[in-house]
């Protein structure tokens, strides 16, 4: 689907398998819903495309919650899953909730996108919300992600800066995320999110502090833990990442629970080290 203006696809629906799905260099803008959307995809390149101003038209940032507003959307069907796909040169920018939301994907490479001023955050893995359609095998790489998560740390999805993994139900993650550059991201938690799930690796990030926060709460580069709720973190790897912090970013990297790795980050105040 692309310039999507209706409602969600129902899950429950269990739509047929697509295969060699092919969406490049294609301008979308003004959308209700979502800007590219698919599902239960097998084989898909969304390729040099460029979505902008996704979401509800009269939407401002003191809105308690943001919701349509999705730039690229891999969605599910209960029985389906979405497999081995490259998103990638995309330019993503003014979505109102996301820009980038792999909710069900298995072997997708997203990388060497530019996703900007996303209110919730810029590029999103979770795992799917139905049973037996997994999300595991992604990478997320080289993106540039700029001034995402802007929303108030009082809206309901809160403010989840430039990526987020996440885990509802458990299990095996394998996300990948290596390589990406993130500047002026505002979170309530960190810039990088690892919320939940196992086997994710973090390395060779560039992650500078923001000057656009407004709210007091002060955030993290890095943040692995688990987020209430949900599956605690483990074997996670956090490594050869570059942060600069500032006066709203005020950690380099924290973690609340779980089992991981973390050597060789270098975190600097202002070009100091801290």
């Amino acid at each position: 689907q692309i310039g999507f203006n209706g409602s969600y696809s129902n899950p429950s629906l269990n739509y047929p398998v697509s295969k060699l799905c092919f969406v490049i260099g294609q301008t979308v803008h003004d959308c209700y819903q979502v800007g590219i959307s698919h599902s239960n995809c097998i084989d898909t390149i969304i390729f040099q495309n460029h979505v902008y101003e996704i979401g509800h038209p009269n939407s401002v940032a003191t809105d308690a919650m943001y919701d349509p507003g999705y730039g690229i959307y891999t969605g599910f069907s209960i029985g389906a899953n979405a497999e081995n796909a490259l998103i990638s040169n995309n330019y993503v920018h003014n979505c109102k909730r996301k820009g980038i939301d792999l909710h069900s994907g298995v072997n997708y490479t997203i990388a060497d996108n530019k996703v900007t001023d996303c209110r919730v955050v810029g590029i999103f893995v979770a795992q799917s919300d139905v049973p037996n359609v997994y999300t595991r095998n992604n990478k997320v790489l080289r993106n540039t992600i700029i001034k995402c998560g802007t929303a108030p740390a009082s809206n309901m999805y809160q403010n989840l800066g430039g990526i987020q993994i996440y885990n509802l139900i458990g299990g095996r993650n394998d996300v990948e995320v290596i390589d990406n550059t993130l500047l002026d991201c505002i979170s309530a938690r960190g810039a990088i999110n690892i919320d939940a799930g196992t086997h994710n690796i973090v390395r060779g990030n560039t992650i500078r502090g923001s000057n656009y926060a407004t709210d007091t709460a002060k955030f993290s580069a890095i943040s692995v833990g688990a987020y209430s709720g949900v599956q605690t973190v483990s074997s996670t790897i956090v490594e050869n990442n570059y942060i600069v912090t500032n006066n709203y970013m005020v950690k380099g990297i924290t973690t609340n629970n779980g089992s991981g790795l973390i050597k060789d980050n270098l975190v600097v105040l202002d070009g100091v080290p801290s």
